[in-house]
């Protein structure tokens, strides 16, 4: 990664900083009684998510989606370093609104090049299909929410890469590229995985 890269990478921990998306979640949570597993909130580490988008060879104005994007820092980093076209989904609207807020804080250091997009709303609503790459923080994903997206995923282009944590894609549909132990998140080591659609 270049210097240029690392100063960019700073300006992004300095944007976070006051962004505290775990408190944002579990207040939301509390005042509407939500108990669904699949909303469990965690977060990338900006520096180490770069890693797993260099494995995935990613070219700028390529269309990247985070689904469950909480505070935006996914699509952040792969917009503002990596100059992807990218659009986060996320149910919750006080962590929808963070993201706002820190694109609206970069807005302030850079231009941005390339499309930057956030959604409130559900994701089985929303059409990605057009995804070059997508991310799924899937690790505390329920069962049946799972299926869900697997249907979802269904409607992805040949040769999109899908990046999942914990949860397998089927071999048959689906081209294991990656997979490592070695990326640390705000919670552990998940297992990172990423697949190419094949049909």
């Amino acid at each position: 990664m270049s210097q240029t890269d690392m100063q960019k990478i700073q300006i992004l921990e300095e944007i976070y900083q006051d962004i505290n998306g775990y408190t944002l979640s579990n207040d939301y949570r509390k005042a509407h009684n939500i108990e669904e597993k699949s909303l469990t909130y965690g977060e990338i580490k900006i520096p180490e998510f770069s890693k797993i988008l260099e494995h995935c060879a990613v070219t700028a104005g390529q269309k990247f989606y985070d689904i469950g994007s909480g505070t935006g820092k996914t699509c952040l980093l792969a917009n503002f370093v990596f100059g992807l076209n990218a659009t986060g989904i996320e149910i919750v609207p006080d962590l929808y609104q963070a993201a706002e807020q820190a694109k609206a804080a970069l807005l302030k250091h850079a231009p941005i090049e390339e499309q930057l997009n956030f959604i409130n709303a559900d994701v089985l609503t929303q059409d990605f299909s057009a995804a070059d790459i997508v991310f799924f923080n899937s690790t505390c994903f329920s069962d049946d929410f799972w299926d869900q997206i697997l249907t979802k995923i269904a409607e992805l282009k040949e040769g999109c890469k899908i990046i999942c944590l914990t949860r397998m894609l089927p071999q048959e549909q689906y081209e294991l590229l990656f997979e490592t132990r070695d990326i640390e998140f705000s919670w552990g080591k998940p297992t990172v995985r990423i697949f190419r659609k094949l049909v």
